[in-house]
């Protein structure tokens, strides 16, 4: 079942168009140990009459961070083993999901995002490359703050190279995200785009999303999985203010793009009712 699931996940990285072959040949090839298999089984068996699912997120991402060459060796790759493990708690969750109960009353369908789709990440991009450059750029730009912040966020840029999306439409000034960043950019787009859901919008409640991103475990154990592999130590203070910089500078420019749209349909709406009065 674990094969099957990565071969998935392999499936699913091949239709995003995101990385190179190469990469998702290694994934596919990935042997996920006995202990590996092990621990899946246990967790899964402890959190199966569960309805919240958020403590098997945080002992997943836990557990994996410290232990992923025990559980898939002999790969040495760890960019591989992760780009398939940040695509594996979704299935996991669902596949619980579809244990429990299925006589329950179905909930309302949430929107979700396509392979295609290419918003959250280059906006992940955008937005931990503007966080650095605010940080460069002030007057106290080599304060212990500045620099704690400044390297957190490079940790989170890889090579152009290594995304063919940004490779594609970059010049030399988009940021490439890493993985880890651009699955909280895609929790950032769902809940927003669930909070919008409706024929009749009247408000944007932006700090109800805001604490409803940073209230999931998967994005927390993300962020903590982030910040164990920065070159530097971070503080507590800063590890919380950077995630959550980085979720309100998401859902803001989102919030914008959304109402801006909104604006211009009802300018051509009311341009198209002139035109046709003449």
């Amino acid at each position: 079942k674990v094969k099957e699931l990565i071969g998935d996940i392999g499936k699913h990285l091949t239709d995003e168009k995101l990385y190179k072959k190469e990469d998702i040949a290694e994934v596919l090839n990935l042997q996920p140990t006995d202990s590996f298999v092990k621990f899946l089984n246990s967790i899964l068996s402890k959190f199966k009459n569960r309805k919240n699912h958020n403590k098997l997120l945080q002992q997943f991402y836990g557990k994996t961070n410290a232990y992923w060459e025990e559980y898939f060796h002999p790969c040495k790759a760890q960019k591989i083993v992760f780009l398939m493990l940040i695509h594996l708690p979704e299935r996991l969750v669902a596949f619980l999901e579809d244990s429990q109960d299925k006589s329950s009353p179905k909930k309302k369908d949430h929107v979700s995002l396509s392979s295609e789709e290419s918003g959250p990440l280059y906006l992940a991009g955008y937005i931990i490359c503007s966080l650095y450059q605010k940080s460069k750029n002030c007057q106290q730009c080599n304060s212990a703050r500045n620099k704690e912040i400044q390297a957190l966020m490079l940790c989170m840029r890889v090579d152009t190279e290594h995304n063919l999306y940004i490779a594609s439409i970059s010049r030399g000034g988009l940021w490439s995200p890493h993985p880890w960043i651009v699955i909280i950019a895609e929790a950032c787009e769902l809940t927003f785009r669930n909070s919008t859901n409706e024929e009749m919008i009247t408000h944007l409640p932006a700090e109800t999303m805001v604490n409803e991103v940073l209230s999931s475990a998967s994005v927390n154990g993300l962020w903590d999985n982030i910040v164990e592999n920065c070159d530097i130590q971070i503080s507590k203070e800063w590890k919380s203010l950077c995630l959550e910089n980085f979720i309100k500078l998401y859902i803001r420019v989102r919030c914008f793009s959304f109402a801006k749209d909104i604006v211009q349909k009802t300018l051509k709406k009311k341009a198209l009712r002139k035109e046709l009065k003449k």
